[in-house]
């Protein structure tokens, strides 16, 4: 950014307040992706820092759905995950995002897209001409707009946009622009499947249609019909078939004190513990109203049945409580001081794993083979399902060793940042050469403990 500022009038105050307040929701999301800062200003006049780059082109198109990709992940994670399309959400004390438009929703219904249940993401009208492009990537102008709306509604904006203005999209280009979508909404935590081939091309002909009468104005040179890209090549490149999400129990009491918690050291959450498992159900409610789980299990120590019971309660789901899949054995060291049992070992168990660390304890290698016998039944028995775990970081990092396929010495060098209550996601994907590989989607995932709904 430069020190040249870009002054924007509007004919209305409350325009230029609406403006003023989508810029800073969308600033407050964190979510990486450039924007103008903005300077001090009322009503009707916003002053911004002046973007310096140069208009996108047709073959930035992938770059600029990355971008989408990200700021829509992110604030679905963040803040959208329990919004409805059908109802406006309240972002923030000063700020209201309106409804995903009925009349739209319903033109996409006549053509077979059914928008009733789909997960919340914003549409910002992603023209094409609302981006400049920087030394350090695309950077996002112009915030007039802000509605809730399907993920990929908005990208089918911008295709839509670059179409009419630079003329026909080979359609690599447009599943280049939403391989890169889907791929950066998922990697900030977005939802799985966000938009899939068939619904991009379905959004893209409702903005056709509102887009038509700008015609020959604006930049649009090209009809749609004469240049929209051959939907025919339009097919999915991956499909998911299953996936496993493991809930982190609530911060514990034992966890407060620092002593070993296993049968005797652990008496369960904390107050705070409690309040993150609350953040957490409403998440993972939102997921379950949209993409139901199939199957629900949770390891059998006190903190993670506080975890699992307030989320069957909110899921409407019985836990499964599996004994296998509880958490290490830790014999005599049960209920003693953390530091006291490390100090002894010289290190965590991981660090010696074929030695117990207290008499009567697992050794570390001992409970990844019976963790990791338990996921791996776990994941044959719901083969193309989705299922919920609620467990420990133990077993967290056991998923991780099976389906990263890592060696049992790896964890003497390797660690796994998990917190309290966050959201770990496996993805078993199908590419299109027909190869099933499963890809680690999210990792200590708290957005909802950052960014709560009431």
């Amino acid at each position: 950014m430069s020190s040249a500022v870009f002054v924007k009038r509007y004919a209305d105050p409350a325009r230029g307040d609406a403006a003023r307040a989508h810029w800073r929701w969308l600033a407050e999301l964190g979510s990486g992706v450039r924007l103008p800062n903005l300077h001090d200003g009322v009503g009707a006049r916003l002053v911004f820092d002046y973007v310096t780059g140069r208009a996108p082109r047709a073959s930035d198109l992938a770059g600029l759905g990355a971008t989408l990709g990200r700021l829509h992940g992110t604030a679905h994670a963040r803040a959208l995950y329990a919004a409805n399309l059908d109802r406006s959400f309240p972002a923030t004390s000063g700020l209201t995002i309106p409804d995903f438009h009925a009349a739209r929703g319903e033109a996409l219904a006549q053509i077979g897209i059914d928008t009733g249940g789909l997960p919340a993401a914003v549409y910002k009208d992603a023209n094409i001409r609302n981006f400049v492009i920087t030394t350090n990537g695309p950077a996002l102008v112009d915030f007039d707009d802000l509605t809730l709306a399907p993920f990929g509604y908005d990208l089918a904006k911008l295709v839509v946009s670059t179409a009419m203005t630079f003329g026909r999209l080979p359609a690599e280009d447009m599943e280049a622009a939403l391989d890169a979508y889907n791929r950066d909404v998922h990697a900030t935590g977005g939802p799985t499947g966000s938009c899939a081939p068939e619904q991009l091309s379905a959004y893209a002909e409702v903005h056709h249609l509102l887009t038509r009468r700008y015609l020959h104005r604006n930049g649009y040179r090209y009809s749609w019909p004469d240049v929209r890209p051959d939907r025919r090549r339009m097919e999915p490149a991956v499909a998911i078939t299953t996936e496993l999400v493991i809930a982190r129990h609530g911060e514990a009491n034992c966890n407060l004190a620092g002593i070993v918690g296993g049968e005797q050291g652990c008496t369960g959450l904390s107050p705070a513990g409690r309040q993150q498992v609350a953040h957490l159900a409403t998440r993972l409610a939102a997921e379950h109203r949209n993409r139901p789980f199939d199957a629900f299990y949770c390891t059998p120590r006190r903190r993670v049945r506080d975890t699992a019971d307030p989320l069957s309660r909110t899921l409407g789901l019985t836990a499964m409580v599996l004994d296998v899949l509880r958490g290490p054995d830790h014999g005599d060291a049960d209920g003693r001081p953390w530091l006291e049992i490390k100090t002894a070992f010289a290190g965590p168990p991981q660090h010696n794993p074929d030695r117990p660390y207290a008499p009567g304890s697992e050794t570390w290698n001992q409970y990844l083979t019976r963790a990791t016998l338990a996921l791996r039944d776990i994941l044959d028995r719901h083969a193309g399902q989705r299922v919920l775990i609620a467990g420990h970081g133990e077993t967290v990092e056991a998923a991780h060793v099976l389906l990263l396929q890592l060696p049992p010495t790896v964890r003497t060098g390797l660690g796994f940042v998990t917190d309290h209550a966050s959201i770990t996601r496996w993805q078993k994907h199908v590419n299109r050469f027909g190869r099933h590989v499963w890809m680690l989607a999210a990792h200590n995932d708290t957005g909802h403990l950052t960014h709560p709904q009431p």
